[in-house]
Order: structure tokens, then C-alpha cells, then sequence
């Protein structure tokens, strides 16, 4: 792959010779797991690799996996705006595409899941959520769920809502009770790209 495409993707933008590079090439070649081999090329323009077995084996045990466009990564802003982003390219082509995160399972030695505080989520998430929606032009619905005995909210369940998604009617609204919800539309009308 050309450096030019790896700087366009924002890896040492700046740069304009190659040492972030050789630095990153031989941290791989002597770590020998996700590589065989991998190093620049002698005219320093292009990273060449092979991927190791231990790499194919992990590639072949994904329950699922989605094609994601390299460009879409420099929208993320942040760890969550990333992990919205990943969750929706995996989902977003279903009949009722709909995704949970912030759910820590069952944690501890009691069965109950684990809560997290509203306060430290809400405007990151309805933020990440807005600029996901901006870019794609997709609608989100959103529901903070109560799974536990105790208060308190312990995931998050997020559907999407696009032309070509069959929610029955109303059904993209329903969550269990004790369920605070919302919802986000794109502020711009149209979408700027696609997934």
C-alpha cells in the first residue's frame, strides 16, 4: 500500500519522509503475530506485508464482519463516535437494524448486569449519534434499558431507521418499561455519504 494513502488516512500527516513508518514496520516484523512479514520498500513509498497464520485464523472465527471505508474512520472524533460507527456499518443493512452497547453482562459474583451512571453517557452518546446521523442521513432511536432488579440503566439498545429498513409500524418506538428513550433525526435533511 502507497505511505499517500496511509497519510491520507491521517497516519503521520505531517511527515514527509518515512521514519513513522520504518518505526511502525519494524515494531511488527519483531513482534512476528499478526505478521510473517512486513516492511517498506526500498524506494520508502510503499508498505508491503503478509498477513500471519495467527491473523487468518482470527480473521476466519468473526461471527460477522462489515466492509468499512478507511475515509469514514477520520469522522470519528472519539472512542464512542467509533464504536457507533462500527456497530452501524455491521447493522445497518438489516430488515430492523438494531445494536446495543455499554452492556457489561453479567459482572461479579451476582447475576444481576452491572450499571452505568446516565450523566457520564447521555451527550456523548446523543453527540456521536448526531454526527453519525448527519453523515448518513439515517434516523436513530434510541433506549436507555433497565435490565437489573436495582435501578439503574445497563445498556443501551440503538436502532436505525433509513429507506430501506422494514420497522413495522410503531415498532421502532417499543422497548420494555422502565425504558427512557429518544430519538435523533440528521439536522442537515440530506445525507453527506453513505456507510
Amino acid at each position: 500500500m502507497p505511505l499517500k494513502a496511509y497519510r491520507s488516512l491521517g497516519c503521520a500527516p505531517r511527515s514527509s519522509d518515512s521514519r513513522h513508518f520504518q518505526a511502525a514496520t519494524e515494531f511488527w516484523q519483531e513482534e512476528r503475530v499478526l505478521f510473517d512479514d512486513i516492511a517498506l520498500t526500498q524506494d520508502h513509498r510503499h508498505v508491503r506485508w503478509r498477513f500471519s497464520k495467527f491473523s487468518f485464523e482470527l480473521m476466519s472465527e468473526m461471527d460477522r464482519c462489515a466492509l468499512l471505508i478507511a475515509e469514514r474512520l477520520k469522522t470519528a472524533r472519539t472512542d464512542l463516535d467509533l464504536d457507533v460507527l462500527l456497530q452501524a456499518v455491521l447493522h445497518h443493512r438489516m430488515q430492523r437494524p438494531e445494536f446495543r452497547i455499554l452492556d457489561q453482562g453479567f459482572q461479579g459474583r451476582g447475576k444481576e448486569p452491572v450499571p452505568f451512571k446516565l450523566k457520564d453517557v447521555d451527550r456523548k452518546l446523543k453527540s456521536s449519534l448526531q454526527r453519525l446521523a448527519d453523515l448518513t442521513g439515517y434516523r436513530f432511536v434510541v433506549g436507555y434499558l433497565q435490565e437489573g432488579k436495582a435501578p439503574g440503566y445497563t445498556s443501551v439498545a440503538i436502532r436505525i431507521q433509513h429507506e430501506k429498513t422494514k420497522w413495522p409500524s410503531g415498532r421502532i418506538y417499543k422497548f420494555p418499561p422502565r425504558t427512557r428513550q429518544f430519538s435523533l433525526v440528521p439536522e442537515a435533511g440530506e445525507a453527506q455519504q453513505s456507510l
